[in-house]
């Protein structure tokens, strides 16, 4: 039988992640948005909008357009912070502070927030959706997806849409010892992104997100030779 800490880590994997919220007003809204380059008018890739209450800090990334959607927030005085990820190697010194706005939101705000986006990180985005086959290993903070040669996509952070949370899954092999982590051959329906920071401690360039599994099985030496 498989061990109650993989099947838990599994789960983690699978639920995903929530952004944690300090407590708010109760009239509550959104902010949402674009982030464009003064100069280039152009959106400004690898951007965030953060917010600190008391002792959380709860951040929005911007997408590869620099949309972005920020909630649930209070309708009173806010401070937000916008800044970029600037490439750097080191996570601690990779955010460049961009700006520091301070709103007081109505429901439903909507705002295009200029910025000079010099400094930052705006290397092309890859988002491509398609069918990926390799080997998956999951695991306490691993969900890692590799590749087979030869075949399109990127070693990959993996998180699931509610699709596939929701979809009656392949039997997961069963190795028959307790592990606290399990190597598995995949194929499965996903969008590929990145470069930007993914996954456990950022440390993954790509993530891929799983939309349906057509297969899985035990991983072995020949699965990549088909």
């Amino acid at each position: 039988m498989r061990d109650h800490f993989l099947f838990a880590a599994i789960l983690a994997v699978l639920g995903g992640s929530s952004p944690v919220y300090a407590q708010v007003n109760p009239v509550s809204g959104s902010l949402s948005g674009q982030i464009v380059d003064t100069i280039s008018h152009l959106p400004v890739r690898r951007a965030s909008v953060c917010e600190q209450l008391g002792h959380v800090v709860s951040c929005s990334r911007a997408d590869s357009l620099g949309r972005f959607l920020f909630r649930p927030v209070s309708s009173e005085a806010h401070v937000f912070t916008i800044s970029c990820d600037n490439g750097n190697r080191r996570i601690l010194l990779a955010s460049k502070l961009l700006e520091t706005l301070r709103l007081t939101l109505r429901s439903g705000e909507h705002r295009i927030i200029h910025v000079d986006a010099n400094g930052c990180d705006q290397r092309p985005f890859e988002v491509r959706t398609g069918e990926y086959r390799g080997h998956y290993a999951v695991g306490f903070e691993l969900s890692d997806f590799v590749p087979c040669d030869g075949t399109p996509g990127h070693a990959a952070w993996v998180e699931w849409t509610e699709k596939a949370r929701n979809q009656r899954l392949p039997t997961w092999p069963d190795s028959g010892v307790a592990l606290t982590e399990q190597h598995v051959y995949v194929r499965w329906i996903g969008t590929i992104e990145g470069p930007y920071r993914y996954g456990h401690m950022a440390l993954a360039s790509y993530q891929l997100r799983v939309d349906s599994i057509i297969e899985v099985r035990t991983a072995g030496a020949g699965d990549c030779d088909q």
